[in-house]
């Protein structure tokens, strides 16, 4: 999350592959991911959000760790 991820547009949609190790994303820092706290992503890990206008805030739809 930092530098944090720039904001969206209502339903804009968002994968990240991470392509290195610990790598991480943090709720609340313009994400809204489904687990507190965050995600640290491994090498091949993706994740996949909906950006919101409402609240500006990117939307954890999906993660695979691989």
């Amino acid at each position: 999350s930092d530098p944090q991820i720039t904001a969206g547009v209502q339903g804009q949609i968002q994968t990240i592959q991470c392509t290195s190790n610990n790598v991480g994303l943090v709720d609340g820092a313009g994400f809204d991911l489904s687990a507190q706290g965050g995600f640290t992503m491994g090498s091949g890990a993706i994740i996949t959000m909906v950006y919101t206008s409402g609240d500006t805030l990117w939307h954890e739809i999906y993660r695979d760790r691989l």
